[in-house]
């Protein structure tokens, strides 16, 4: 199901793009930080706080949701594939729902969603293959709900949505950074061919969805831990890296849809 959404404009016409923070508390002062010196009031997260339990993965989704929610921001999470399942977070655990979290100024957005800003139409979906997947199989994950299964990829295609940038956690295939497409190649980690297949099907899924909608502006995305912005085929690809890397925090123009990185300090 897609979900189409009435987000509150951006007060400053830009937002902040974050990712793979890991729950890393100096890393959410970073962000937090990072929304203070530039006044930009909106963060999306493209996905990943990790946590071992239920518990833990509360503790770190409500420091960085707190953290910038005192600094004067909103945050709009997509689930990754490392954030204890999300539903649990909240109260309701309507999947196709935004859904607002317990603490300040933190909303959870749907599997699926879409949604426009100033103009320009936002198409999100969550989730990615485990690359670790045994390890989180002993702890009881679902693996299909980390992904955008193929029915949920049928429905944005048979909806007929156009979209100018498209957000996802995983890379698509295609159009992708060359740091992405080295990594694919180069399988330096020792991930199992199963689950390098497996990932592979689900990024072609999302290619299959950016030529479906038009071949958006932007795609970004989290999930590589490698950052990067580059141009590719008329389109331009954001790579948000994980915590303290050089592209970790990517400033967005909504009007003309310029990109980037900004750099970074601790409080």
């Amino acid at each position: 199901m897609l979900t189409r959404l009435e987000l509150r404009e951006p007060a400053t016409g830009e937002v902040l793009l974050v990712s793979d923070t890991d729950g890393d508390s100096l890393w959410s002062r970073v962000i937090a930080h990072a929304v203070r010196l530039t006044g930009i009031d909106t963060v999306v997260h493209l996905g990943d706080s990790r946590g071992g339990s239920a518990r833990l993965a509360r503790e770190r989704w409500a420091d960085l949701g707190r953290r910038v929610g005192d600094a004067g921001g909103t945050i709009y999470w997509l689930a990754g594939n490392h954030c204890h399942p999300l539903s649990d977070l909240v109260p309701d655990g309507k999947d196709h729902e935004l859904r607002k979290a317990p603490w300040k100024s933190t909303y959870l957005l749907p599997r699926t969603s879409t949604w426009t800003w100033h103009g320009r139409r936002w198409l999100a979906v969550q989730g990615a293959v485990s690359l670790d997947w045994p390890t989180r199989e002993a702890r009881g994950f679902s693996a299909e709900a980390e992904i955008t299964s193929e029915e949920e990829a049928t429905q944005i295609i048979e909806s007929g949505v156009q979209a100018d940038v498209l957000i996802s956690h995983d890379a698509p295939w295609q159009p992708a950074t060359a740091g992405t497409i080295s990594a694919r190649t180069n399988n330096r980690m020792g991930f199992s061919r199963t689950l390098l297949e497996a990932s592979r099907v689900h990024s072609e899924r999302l290619s299959r969805i950016y030529r479906a909608v038009g071949e958006p502006k932007v795609v970004a995305h989290g999930h590589m831990h490698l950052g990067g912005i580059e141009r590719r085929d008329g389109t331009t690809v954001v790579s948000v890296g994980a915590k303290f890397g050089g592209v970790s925090i990517v400033r967005v123009d909504l009007s003309s849809l310029a990109m980037e990185a900004v750099p970074w300090s601790p409080e």
